[in-house]
């Protein structure tokens, strides 16, 4: 704990007289730890000054993006609207940097992200760009025949043309689907 804090913190848990109302202990108590808990970081203290800021979001799939701006105290706000479980991780030379974890896939793999198959027969999860597929995840081995007598044809070669994916939602739902044709 902060010296600072502690010595006023001592100074204040004298015992009151019993007129004071009861609450303010516990107020001080709250405002102390709300102190250490959230410390006030180096916000500009004119709204029109701009302060030094790096934010690496962190997505569940696809990697961390890494963000530096020089923003004002209202755009640092609007900043912790959109990601709400940013953290501060360190301050470095007037720098704020930050980390925001999104349980999302990373904004370049919902729009070339597709789930598809290896040549040996995986399930994998590539991003298909322009200079060539690039595989971010894999799976499990797929047995092709049970899937050729289970699922209709059309949804074999939809897979082995790799079936585009725009939401963790249609993420989950691919790899739940084929997860009972996974090779033991």
């Amino acid at each position: 704990m902060r010296r600072w804090l502690r010595r006023w913190l001592r100074r204040l848990s004298g015992r009151p007289p019993a007129h004071i109302f009861a609450w303010r202990k516990p107020m001080v108590w709250m405002t102390a730890v709300m102190l250490i808990v959230f410390p006030v970081h180096a916000a500009p203290a004119n709204p029109s000054d701009r302060v030094d800021v790096v934010v690496h979001v962190v997505y569940s799939v696809g990697g961390v993006e890494t963000k530096s701006r020089r923003l004002t105290r209202d755009e640092l706000a609007s900043l912790f609207a959109r990601y709400p479980t940013m953290k501060l991780i360190a301050e470095e030379d007037g720098r704020l940097i930050y980390e925001a974890r999104v349980p999302d896939l990373a904004p370049s793999l919902k729009e070339y992200g597709r789930i598809g198959l290896s040549p040996d027969g995986t399930l994998i999860f590539y991003l298909d760009a322009p200079e060539g597929p690039k595989i971010i995840e894999t799976f499990f081995r797929l047995d092709l025949k049970r899937i050729e007598v289970a699922l209709p044809n059309d949804d074999l070669e939809r897979l082995k043309r790799g079936i585009p994916v725009h939401s963790m939602a249609e993420y989950e739902t691919i790899v739940e689907t084929y997860r009972p044709f996974s090779v033991p």
